[in-house]
């Protein structure tokens, strides 16, 4: 795809960053310093009236990439778990509330939340209307009221790392700069045994 570590990347989706997100995340894991989210993705972009092509895309001319993993930004089960008793890491859980009180099981084998988590549902993070991030105002008080702290280190989750990664790049938009995403998230969290979880 012609991305090389040195590239600067701009991601985009039609579905409200969620997914623009994941792919930011990873690459961002995997050394690529300047990944960006464009403000308002496809549906911004169509809304200024900016330009649009409908041909088939050249490809672009292949370039080395040396993949070099950021291990401060992925948190592990290990980790959350030793949080839990030396509370080195504020965990944020992005999902629906239905999901985090352990009405809305999904597929998993157990429902419920991460004691202690904070709880802030990814999507209040966006304007629905223009797709774009919400003002700064507006994402410090929801922080606010969640009880997230922008100066503590912070490992976010949700099902799949998605949703995590809307809230990390949010979080880091806001100036955390010890932001990790538990990627495997409730995945594997509540589908493994050794897990603690709560409901409310």
């Amino acid at each position: 795809m012609g991305i090389d570590g040195d590239a600067k990347v701009v991601v985009y989706d039609g579905s409200y960053s969620k997914d623009a997100a994941r792919i930011w995340w990873i690459l961002r894991y995997w050394g690529v310093a300047d990944a960006r989210l464009l403000n308002g993705g496809w549906a911004g972009w169509k809304a200024a009236g900016l330009r649009i092509e409908t041909d088939t895309p050249r490809a672009p001319a292949a370039r080395p990439f040396q993949a070099s993993p950021q291990a401060k930004r992925l948190a592990t089960k290990g980790q959350l778990l030793a949080s839990l008793k030396d509370k080195s890491l504020q965990i944020v859980d992005a999902r629906s509330e239905a999901e985090f009180c352990g009405t809305d099981k999904q597929t998993n084998k157990r429902a419920g939340a991460v004691p202690g988590a904070r709880h802030l549902e990814w999507i209040d993070l966006i304007d629905k209307k223009t797709q774009r991030f919400k003002t700064a105002k507006e994402l410090r008080g929801l922080f606010r009221q969640a009880g997230i702290a922008l100066e503590r280190p912070t490992a976010t989750h949700c099902q799949s790392g998605g949703r995590a990664a809307v809230m990390a790049f949010a979080l880091e938009l806001m100036g955390a700069t010890a932001v990790s995403n538990y990627y495997a998230s409730w995945g594997e969290w509540g589908n493994v045994d050794d897990t603690p979880i709560v409901t409310k």
